[in-house]
Order: C-alpha cells, then structure tokens, then sequence
C-alpha cells in the first residue's frame, strides 16, 4: 500500500518533469513559441491547481464516503492515465500539435487531481491506526 503512496504521489510530476525533451520535441511543431518555451509552467500551474482542488475537496469528500472505493478508484483512474498517455506518445502528431498540448495538460491535471484524492485517502486510513489500535 505504501508503494502505491509512493508511486501514485510522484506518477504526475515524474511524468512531465523527466520528458521536457519529448514535449519540447512535439510541441517545436505548434509554430508557437510561448507554447514550446512555456510548457512546464502550464502544466505546473495546471498540477498544482487541480492539486490544491482536489486536496480541499478530498477533505469534504472522506467524511460522506467510504475510503476503500475511492482508494481503488483513484488506483484504477492512475492506471488508465498511465495507459492513454503511453499511447498517446506513439502518435504522430504534426497535424494536431495545440490539440495535443491541451489533451496532454488536461490528462495531467487529472492525474494530479487523482493523486491528491489517493494521498488525501491514505492520510484518512492512516489517521485511524491510533496507538491503542497495535498490537
């Protein structure tokens, strides 16, 4: 469980942070420099927003239901996150570059968003095991 804290909490980031030069390759196509020099601050601004949402709401959301599905949930959303985004870099896309930019920002905010609502999840289980509670 601990591993998937640790993978579900460095997925997103890893996932820009260690590509620049695959983005900065597909994204040298959009005739748009802002776009080619700026995009780790979108997606950065974006992460972190859906982050910050996500964490608040959490908040709100664990009190009304139950852990376990949201924790399988936001596993399995990670899951198909990871999966769409490895096909999508098997894409030619020339013809589509700004489409691909904003597939690409609006997937990772989603999986920032999943990931703020899986460690929100972990900290609640983590929460319940009280001193009293080990053996």
């Amino acid at each position: 469980s601990m591993v998937l804290f640790g993978l579900s909490s460095l997925l997103p980031w890893n996932m820009v942070i260690t590509a620049t030069g695959y983005f900065a390759a597909k994204f040298s196509e959009t005739n748009s420099t802002q776009i080619e020099t700026g995009f780790p601050s979108y997606f950065q601004i974006g992460g972190i927003g859906s982050n910050v949402a996500f964490s608040l709401s959490s908040m709100v959301l664990l009190k009304y239901v139950p852990i376990k599905p949201v924790l399988i949930t936001c596993n399995i959303v990670a899951l198909i996150i990871f999966v769409v985004m490895t096909v999508m870099s098997k894409q030619i896309t020339v013809t589509w570059p700004m489409s691909f930019f904003y597939i690409s920002n609006v997937i990772f905010c989603v999986a920032c968003a999943v990931s703020a609502a899986y460690i929100s999840g972990m900290m609640a289980v983590a929460s319940m095991l009280t001193p009293t509670a080990r053996p």
